[in-house]
């Protein structure tokens, strides 16, 4: 019997070419997408998961209010912190870790480009027991000139994969003291891409260059979010982390984070990980629907075979059976096809996202269980149902009326189409939207005018001086990062007035930018009050007070203070906090919001000041017409001036990597929305193919009265635009819902225009029109003769 079964399938597979090439070739569309989908969202979710002891290991996070009143969770925490927390009996083991940026070398040979260590206290180990190839790592960072790397941090500077015992020296960004050597006492295995981590070197907090070290006061014991200094925790076993009478958060959680601020790896939006399952369920469910409307519209050609089986004594089992086989051979040949596609596209896909996500279904457990389970789930939806719908006709009603079956699902399968391309157009909006809002967050988000800035890690002013006289450098202003980036340290005991964050830049800096007063004027170096006073000029030592006198505000800065305009902010006296002291300033300026951070998180209040001082970051404006000369002769300037390569870099690179990981995903998303219009087309052109086989007769007679090939396509393609133009009753409502939920998740998002919809939905119908049209004329062109002696 089962010979039979088989024979009887092959044989109708060969039969209708046509028919089982478009469902094979959807449904492995459809497992090709759902199965990458399932391998990104797996990668996302395992972050950190393979480090010994992880489920019981966390970062303390800080909780504040927003300058809105919205809940802010910070990474960095006080440094003082994990002194405290080792008294609690609950806890095993803390140690911090604080990233930095610095120049290596090694032999004289310094790195080309800047590296990313960390700080970390010598209990490092007992927290995060990274596996080390060579060497001990518990008690590697016992002497303060010690320092771990990584194997590829190995072989990059010595060549060799041991380099224990031998010295690199770095000279970290934030420090100006100089080089520093340090002996290598581990190597450790390289860290994985699905890390939250990105330092490739350790160095020992005690270090007396470490940030731990080299500013040991903490300037206000309430503090949080100001430094880089990550506090991590492992509790005891058994501890339940409500207990634990802190703000913990899993390591193998904190990529799916994006409240918390301050963590090296950008984390992963939750919403675009919905999405994309979201996604991959639909074009599955497209795939199945185009399976089983193509099936049961050509029941026709298979209800006189049903017929004569059960008058021959074909049982309904029998006929499921029969049918089913049929349904599930299809079903995994697009299985096979399917991986197959995987195989291929694996290693574009990790291109595309800058991942290592492997694909070996024959040993992966889990992904073995994925591909049965889609198999099964398929199976049950797309065989199951045809095949009792086929089988359940009685002999006298299929052999007496099945020409005319064919026609009473016309309606349901217009159903269908409208369903699938509102999906289709839905997904299409929603690619648009996230795409211009990842083209915003690099660029228009910022509020700055980046093109042509190079970002330099000091603004000595002999440095700076040189650079001016550069004939390509158009412009140069000194400023703190925190003036660019914009990140608050808020207060965790918020007492008394409000006072405003100062952050430090100098004249020309908002020129530089392209930022513009909303009200009042900027900084003018003519005016001496500009300029923050010494309490003792000229000052006696490095400890010597300043205070500002003058301040520009931010947009945030002008609600948070009270004041209804920015006009009305203008020569009022505000409060702002330098250190543990409070003092009275006077606003000259207010400014719009900026910042090159994250369009993720709301920019906070702060207050512009000019520092009595050279500050630790320059930028560079370049002419348009000779920049990448003049990049050359700067950095040619810097190594002469500094005896070492430092670190320049284009500030609109830096935001472009920033928010790589979101642009990256996006690219994904629209690769999956590209594979559900495929799937669509497929659908379409299959079920525009038994319309027209249905009414080949009905054709011939048309074309016979005359009825010209302009007409059949016109007529054809008629019956198939209504219902993809009613598809957008429906998709645009749940696009816009679905958009708008997303976009609330960012501070500042792009607008959803009404020609975003309108572009989609032209879109859809040009395709679902070329579809159509070409299956159409195909039909058009026939003979009336021939049509009209059809069946």
């Amino acid at each position: 019997m089962f010979r039979t079964y088989l024979a009887a399938a092959l044989r109708h597979l060969a039969y209708n070419r046509l028919y089982a090439a478009i469902n094979i070739a959807g449904l492995a569309l459809g497992f090709a997408t759902v199965i990458l989908i399932a391998l990104y969202v797996r990668n996302e979710l395992s972050f950190d998961s393979g480090l010994p002891g992880a489920d019981h290991t966390y970062l303390a996070v800080a909780r504040a209010s927003g300058p809105r009143g919205e809940p802010i969770g910070f990474a960095s925490t006080p440094p003082a912190l994990a002194a405290q927390l080792l008294a609690r009996s609950n806890i095993d083991a803390v140690a911090r870790m604080a990233e930095d940026q610095g120049i290596v070398s090694h032999d004289g040979k310094p790195s080309r480009h800047v590296e990313n260590f960390a700080y970390a206290d010598p209990d490092i180990a007992s927290v995060i027991p990274w596996p080390a190839l060579y060497g001990v790592f518990d008690g590697a960072l016992d002497a303060p000139d010690s320092a771990v790397i990584t194997r590829k941090i190995a072989l990059a500077y010595f060549g060799k994969e041991n380099p224990i015992g031998e010295t690199i020296e770095i000279s970290p960004l934030s420090d100006p003291r100089g080089t520093h050597s340090l002996r290598i006492m581990a190597v450790l295995k390289d860290l994985p891409a699905e890390t939250t981590w990105t330092a490739e070197i350790l160095v020992s907090g005690r270090a007396a260059f470490s940030t731990f070290n080299y500013r040991p006061a903490w300037p206000c014991s309430t503090c949080i979010g100001g430094g880089n200094t990550h506090t991590y925790v492992r509790l005891r076993p058994g501890t339940n982390i409500e207990s634990a009478s802190l703000d913990l958060v899993p390591i193998t959680k904190l990529h799916q984070r994006p409240d918390i601020r301050g963590m090296e790896n950008p984390p992963v939006e939750p919403s675009m990980i919905i999405a994309l399952c979201g996604v991959g369920g639909l074009v599955m469910l497209i795939a199945a629907i185009n399976f089983i409307t193509l099936f049961t519209a050509r029941m026709t050609r298979r209800l006189v075979e049903v017929g004569v089986r059960k008058v021959a004594g074909a049982r309904q089992g029998d006929l499921i059976l029969q049918f089913v086989g049929e349904n599930l051979l299809h079903i995994t040949i697009g299985l096979i096809i399917g991986v197959a596609v995987v195989e291929q596209l694996i290693g574009p896909m990790n291109a595309l996202l800058n991942r290592n996500i492997g694909f070996n279904w024959i040993r992966d457990i889990e992904l073995i269980g994925l591909i049965l389970l889609i198999w099964l789930v398929t199976g049950a939806l797309a065989a199951t149902y045809p095949a009792l719908i086929l089988s359940g006709f009685r002999p006298a009603q299929v052999l007496r009326t099945a020409p005319m079956v064919g026609r009473a699902g016309e309606r349901g399968r217009q159903v269908v189409v409208v369903v699938q391309f509102a999906l289709l157009i839905t997904l299409m909006i929603c690619s648009a939207v996230i795409y211009r809002q990842t083209g915003y967050a690099k660029d228009a988000g910022t509020r700055l005018n980046m093109d042509g800035v190079l970002i330099a890690w000091t603004c000595n002013p002999a440095l700076r001086n040189e650079i001016v006289r550069i004939p390509g450098v158009e412009a140069t202003t000194c400023s703190s990062w925190n003036a660019l980036g914009q990140t608050e340290m808020a207060n965790r005991k918020r007492q008394g007035p409000l006072a405003l964050q100062a952050d430090y830049v100098d004249y020309g800096f908002f020129e530089l930018y392209g930022v513009k007063p909303l009200a009042g004027r900027l900084f003018d170096r003519t005016l001496p009050k500009d300029k923050g006073a010494w309490d003792n000029d000229p000052p006696t030592d490095d400890a010597a007070a300043y205070q500002l006198r003058h301040v520009i505000l931010n947009a945030a800065a002008v609600k948070a203070s009270g004041f209804p305009s920015p006009v009305a902010a203008i020569e009022k006296t505000v409060t702002v906090t330098e250190g543990n002291t409070r003092h009275s300033v006077q606003v000259i300026g207010v400014v719009p919001d900026f910042s090159v951070e994250s369009v993720r998180q709301s920019v906070p209040a702060a207050a512009f000041g000019i520092m009595p001082y050279p500050m630790e970051l320059m930028s560079i404006k370049l002419r348009p017409d000779r920049r990448r000369q003049t990049r050359s002769v700067i950095e040619a300037v810097w190594t002469r001036l500094g005896n070492q390569p430092k670190s320049i870099y284009s500030l609109k690179g830096y935001v472009a990597r920033e928010f790589s990981d979101m642009q990256n995903l996006s690219a994904f998303v629209a690769c999956c929305a590209g594979a559900a219009l495929m799937v669509a087309c497929l659908g379409l052109f299959g079920l525009s193919a038994v319309a027209a086989e249905q009414r080949t007769r009905e054709i011939g007679i048309r074309k016979a009265m005359g009825a010209g090939r302009s007409d059949i396509v016109e007529w054809l393609v008629r019956r198939y635009m209504v219902p993809v133009v009613a598809a957008n009753l429906l998709a645009w409502p749940i696009a816009y819902m679905l958009m708008g939920q997303w976009l609330s998740g960012f501070a500042s998002h792009v607008d959803m225009e009404l020609w975003i919809f309108a572009a989609s939905s032209a879109c859809a119908l040009a395709i679902a029109w070329l579809t159509v049209c070409l299956h159409a004329l195909i039909i058009a062109a026939g003979k009336p003769a021939k049509a009209l002696r059809y069946e």
